[in-house]
């Protein structure tokens, strides 16, 4: 029997567990696919919200090209990691941040935040408070266009994620110290033709300046800007993620 939920600031549930299913929605127009594990009563998961590139964009909410979230989905992975994985879909002429991919770094305080950004934003929290998520393991991951928005996302909102995966993006490494005590782990084709590796060898190098102690950066030698299958494959990766809690939450 499916199970009635009521929402509050926590989705509660009133009968028996919930199998794992594919919620479709919109949100504020904006497409997304919630997957959710296999819920148990009483039990907070993490959630991962994944950002697609810019072949992604449309309004079909197929979740496109979006590495993060079919490795992460895969069953053998939920067995061991159960969580909630938030796939947005950005409409078609838009970006989930409003400056050039082929300029790399920006400056934050010269680019607004976008209309998509905020629309993501809003949209994490209504997650957080329709949910049993657990707010101390928030966590968000992108590719290419993605990963200009995970690095925008966190250094927007540092203190409502727990770590941070960004693949061939750039940020705003002038705003490094906002995010130097978040676990982060970064991505960079060494050859990329159409992101410049720079943006983020910029980001780790400002990083380190900022006095982080828990980011890294990984670049691959002979990397060009597909490297998603790379990167989900890397030793180690998908433990290190769902290790990371936020300090102050119970």
């Amino acid at each position: 029997m499916r199970c009635l939920w009521v929402v509050s600031t926590l989705m509660l549930m009133v009968c028996g567990d919930v199998s794992a299913e594919t919620i479709k929605n919109t949100f504020e127009q904006m497409p997304y696919q919630l997957n959710s594990p296999q819920v148990e009563s009483g039990k907070r998961y993490p959630l991962v919200v994944c950002l697609h590139g810019a072949a992604g964009r449309g309004d079909d909410n197929q979740a496109r090209g979006i590495e993060a979230y079919a490795v992460l989905k895969a069953p053998a992975v939920q067995a061991t990691h159960p969580a909630f994985l938030l796939a947005p879909q950005c409409a078609k002429n838009f970006q989930w941040v409003d400056t050039p991919w082929a300029k790399g770094s920006y400056d934050l305080d010269a680019v607004p935040e976008s209309v998509y950004m905020k629309k993501l934003h809003a949209l994490i929290l209504q997650t957080l408070a329709t949910y049993p998520v657990d707010p101390a393991r928030v966590y968000v991951t992108g590719q290419s266009m993605g990963g200009f928005g995970t690095w925008d996302l966190i250094l927007r909102y540092p203190d409502l994620f727990a770590a941070a995966i960004p693949i061939c993006g750039s940020g705003s490494p002038a705003h490094a110290a906002r995010i130097k005590d978040l676990p982060l782990w970064s991505f960079h084709g060494a050859k990329d033709p159409t992101v410049p590796v720079a943006g983020d060898r910029e980001m780790a190098v400002a990083l380190e300046a900022a006095g982080s102690r828990v980011s890294k950066y990984t670049e691959l030698p002979q990397g060009g800007h597909v490297i998603m299958k790379e990167v989900w494959a890397t030793p180690g990766l998908i433990d290190w993620l769902f290790d990371q809690k936020k300090e102050g939450k119970p």
